[in-house]
Formats: structure tokens, sequence, C-alpha cells
């Protein structure tokens, strides 16, 4: 069971767990960061359509599935154990990135995971729930080697019923 957090004083305790709109309006562009990375057109225009984004908080992994329009889907899944677990690269190209999951002392999850040419870089990313459970919080830093560039952006979403 996910762990409670401050601020929720009802029986259930809040969870990552869930499925999350997009609310684009509250949420930066990720412009620079797919400038960063040199993605490619087609997953440019994938990206500014995600529309949902899964959460699996278990006691045992935390996993997230972004999708935009039903046939883009990346999926990731890292154990609590902290050991680094190999995924597809969120940029399709071919490669693998390396990373692992931590949890916040206020229940968030940080993700980091670092990739190799082309576009060497890394990520982190923090999901952080509000006080009532209805809205998330995802921060990304996006770090690349050569030449060394990053940036940070911000995506909110609200639980879907």
């Amino acid at each position: 069971m996910a762990p409670s957090l401050a601020g929720n004083t009802g029986e259930k305790p809040l969870t990552l767990t869930g499925r999350w709109k997009k609310d684009s309006s509250r949420s930066d562009k990720m412009d620079k960061g797919m400038d960063l990375i040199q993605l490619g057109w087609a997953l440019r225009k994938g990206m500014v359509m995600v529309t949902a984004l899964l959460i699996e908080d278990t006691p045992d992994h935390f996993a997230t599935l972004v999708e935009a329009l039903g046939f883009f889907k990346v999926r990731e899944q890292y154990p609590w154990t902290g050991e680094m677990t190999h995924q597809k690269r969120r940029d399709m190209r071919e490669g693998q990135t390396t990373g692992n999951v931590t949890r916040g002392k206020d229940g968030s999850a940080t993700v980091e995971i670092s990739w190799d040419n082309p576009h060497a870089g890394s990520s982190k990313d923090t999901f952080t729930l509000s006080a009532d459970g209805q809205e998330l919080v995802q921060t990304s830093l996006i770090t690349i080697i050569s030449p060394p560039d990053s940036c940070e952006t911000k995506t909110v979403y609200k639980r879907a019923s």
C-alpha cells in the first residue's frame, strides 16, 4: 500500500496510482526538451498529443504508461528496491535507458534515467501528489551531455474519474 501523505485525513491513504489527464493550460510547453534531444517531427507531434498518464504505485514497483492518441505508448517499471533497471528509450531510438526510482518523504516518486548516444543525457522526473490526491505535478529535468545543456518542465495532471 502506498504511504499516506500529509493533509489526508480520510480512511483511505492517498496514492499516485491511477489514470491522470493532462491539464495543458497549466503545463509547460515541451519544445526546449524536444529540441535538446533532437526529437523528430512524428515524435514531437506525439508528445504534444499526450492525453493520459497511468501510474501503478505498488509496494513492489512504480510503473508509468504515457499515451498519446492511443498509438504512442511508453511504459516503464522500476522496483522500489532502488535497483537499476533497463528500459526502452523514451525517444524511440535504438538503445536503452538505465534508471531507478526513489520515494520522497512526502510520498512523491522520483525516476532518474540516463542514456547513451545518440544525444546522450539524463532525465529526472518527480511525481508529486496534491494534499487532496486529485492533482499530480510532474517536474522533469532533462540534461544533455554534448553540447552541455538542460531544461526543466512542469506537467500538471488531474485525476481521471
